[in-house]
């Protein structure tokens, strides 16, 4: 079978970079490089983006040995518009668990009927949220302050 490619590839190229800050932006190598723990942001020059992610999983031994997570902080507009998010699933439904940043608690949430919590933070909306988390240690603990799941961000 033998496709036609209608539009000049140059057209193609800039319709995919005016799509890049959307939420259904095409996966870019630097993004799936990231994703995979690279520590290397993916930046767009529009905006000035960068995305860290920090993957969660449980200690071995522990309570919930399929736990496991994400967490993701975005920087926009030469970082003055920032989000992180923080996400554990693979866990009993109602269970109270609190997130740490770096050593500090943010928050706490109960598992949903599916076994997952997050915590969601947006300058946006008012939230404070940093402006580096290079390094950080994110943890996620149950009510007892047993270990559930933890990872790092990437360091500089």
């Amino acid at each position: 079978m033998r496709l036609r490619l209608i539009a000049p590839a140059s057209i193609l190229a800039v319709a995919l970079a005016a799509c890049a800050d959307s939420p259904v932006a095409p996966t870019s190598a630097s993004t799936l490089a990231e994703a995979r723990g690279s520590s290397n942001p993916t930046t767009t020059s529009s905006t000035a983006r960068i995305r860290i992610f920090a993957f969660l999983t449980a200690p071995s031994g522990a309570r919930f040995p399929s736990a496991k997570g994400k967490a993701h902080w975005d920087s926009r507009f030469s970082n003055s518009k920032r989000e992180l998010e923080v996400e554990v699933e693979h866990l009993p439904s109602g269970l109270a668990v609190e997130f740490f940043i770096g050593g500090e608690s943010v928050g706490t949430a109960t598992t949903s009927a599916l076994g997952e919590a997050e915590l969601e933070f947006s300058t946006e909306r008012g939230h404070a949220v940093p402006t580096s988390i290079t390094g950080l240690l994110v943890e996620v603990r149950d009510a007892s302050g047993a270990l559930i799941a933890s990872g790092s961000f990437p360091s500089a």
